[in-house]
């Protein structure tokens, strides 16, 4: 390995530096894609008592968002989505939770390098930052009330993936996890109790009567089946980043069995959902940061490698995403579609949206 390779990320200038870095440049090839702008805003407005169309009353499956949106209360589209720009952040801020100063960095320059901004600001709205920052607590932290209420806030800010994640990351503690971090099975499986407890109470007192994530799914199937079945095999290209690190880390002989079972239960739950490439990576980014930081662990210096943070951030940059509208790997010009909606049009705008067409 040559000398640049090997260099490491030790101060936390140099951190933010790479930081800033990885996230301006997935944002320049992913795009920024505002999603259920007019639906969070009625949420903002209403709470439960929002009208929602049935093609948007699964999220009413989200309790905790919907609590957050009416305390914030802003209900524009700006101040959404500058809103939902800044719960980007909460998955750095999660890592800080992490007990020693070696961690906390170390944690930090992966999350910048993964495919978290990609995730977040890509589908901004969805709120997948509080999902990704509730998993890195649970992984990073030891204290049992900082694990306990990470897996409430899942299960209730996104009932269905929130289980997922959390029975996932149960299981991959329980089968190779040491005797200090099954000590936070206790405190997991307490959150996931009462984070189900707080949702099926929010269902009978507070939720209407409404069409959930299952129901829409089989509703609207006929919509994108087929596209999402033609496209299937791009789904995986998500993964890849973290499968990356992995073995750039510690060689496939280094990654536990279960990482892999991990990898092929997020695959499968995501498939039958809307956002493919989304989901996939929510559910399998527990997998990934716990073979890095906790499975076997190497010395934390060798995860802060620019030989490994790099070729990471290149691939999670470059990769396509595969939602029901097919492969979307630039939305600037969706962007610049919802800006030409609310702020009118200008020379300068058009000049893009013709532009667009070359690509």
């Amino acid at each position: 390995m040559n000398a640049e390779g090997a260099k490491t990320l030790d101060s936390w200038r140099a951190i933010l530096a790479f930081s800033a870095v990885a996230v301006i440049l997935q944002v320049l090839l992913g795009g920024v894609r505002p999603v259920d702008g007019g639906v969070l805003a009625a949420l903002a407005r209403d709470g439960f008592h929002a009208q929602l169309s049935p093609f948007s009353q699964y999220l009413f499956d989200s309790p905790l968002k919907i609590i957050f949106l009416r305390g914030i209360g802003i209900s524009s589209p700006v101040g959404l989505t500058l809103l939902f720009v800044f719960l980007s952040v909460l998955p750095f801020l999660a890592a800080l939770l992490a007990d020693d100063r070696e961690t906390r960095r170390t944690a930090f320059l992966l999350l910048a390098a993964l495919p978290l901004a990609r995730i977040s600001l890509g589908w901004l709205g969805t709120g997948d930052s509080v999902l990704f920052a509730g998993t890195v607590a649970i992984i990073v932290s030891q204290r049992p009330a900082v694990i306990a209420g990470a897996a409430v806030v899942l299960v209730s800010w996104h009932f269905q993936q929130g289980v997922i994640l959390v029975a996932l990351m149960g299981g991959t503690i329980l089968v190779s996890g040491d005797g200090g971090q099954r000590a936070k099975l206790v405190p997991l499986a307490a959150g996931l109790a009462t984070g189900m407890l707080l949702y099926g109470a929010a269902k009978l007192w507070l939720l209407p009567s409404y069409q959930g994530r299952t129901g829409f799914l089989l509703q609207y199937i006929d919509r994108f089946a087929l596209r999402i079945l033609f496209y299937w095999p791009a789904a995986l290209a998500i993964g890849l980043p973290g499968m990356l690190a992995l073995w750039l880390a510690k060689g496939f002989r280094g990654i536990h069995w279960s990482a892999y079972g991990c990898f092929v239960a997020a695959f499968v739950a995501s498939t039958v959902t809307s956002d493919v490439s989304r989901v996939y990576f929510a559910l399998s980014f527990p997998a990934v940061l716990y073979g890095l930081l906790v499975y076997k662990p190497v010395p934390l210096a060798e995860l802060r490698r620019v030989g490994l943070l790099v070729p990471v951030l290149i691939l999670s940059a470059a990769v396509p995403l595969l939602s029901w509208s097919g492969v979307e790997i630039y939305d600037w010009k969706g962007l610049v579609g919802v800006m030409t909606k609310y702020w009118g049009s200008s020379s300068w705008l058009k000049l893009f949206l013709d532009l667009a067409g070359a690509f």
